[in-house]
């Protein structure tokens, strides 16, 4: 995969890619005329483009005309896809233990205020201890509906994110 990474990092090869992009079967001599660039450092850096399969040339001399081959990107967009995945995956991990946490300490505290209760009401009523605490896990359980829709709404934008980029490129 280092042929890619190599060809694009150069700015001027960056620039020579993104104008073929908007202006396809282009001579390297439009390619010059329209980055600015010279003739000969188009050159160069098509000739580096062309070995990368990033782009595809036809014709021969002066009317050599060049294209993108996107199919020369798919295996670096599907290497960024696994490497986006891995990311949003070890994300989601992290903000489920990070839940299962909050989630132990509301436990926690509960049992702790209910044997606080126990011990300093000898007299309790049952029913409303029950209903303090159903209130306590509702709140509990309503923070982490909120932090797993989040998690969810993160995880699809970057899914929907890099499905995009995988399309376009195709």
């Amino acid at each position: 995969m280092s042929d890619i990474f190599k060809a694009l990092a150069n700015p001027k090869a960056r620039l020579v890619l993104e104008t073929l992009a908007k202006t396809p079967s282009s001579t390297a001599s439009k390619l010059a005329e329209a980055t600015k660039v010279s003739s000969e450092q188009v050159t160069a850096q098509l000739t580096v483009l062309v070995e990368a399969r990033l782009v595809r040339s036809t014709g021969s001399g002066t009317s050599k005309k060049y294209s993108i081959n996107a199919k020369g990107f798919t295996p670096y967009l599907t290497w960024f896809a696994k490497v986006a995945e891995s990311q949003a995956v070890a994300r989601l991990e992290q903000q489920v233990t990070e839940l299962g946490g909050k989630v132990g300490s509301a436990v926690s505290t509960g049992t702790k205020w209910v044997s606080g209760q126990v011990s300093a009401n000898v007299d309790i009523d049952p029913k409303k201890l029950g209903k303090q605490l159903g209130g306590m896990l509702a709140d509990v359980k309503t923070e982490a509906q909120k932090e797993v829709k989040g998690v969810q709404k993160d995880a699809k934008r970057i899914v929907k994110t890099v499905k995009a980029r995988i399309k376009a490129g195709k």
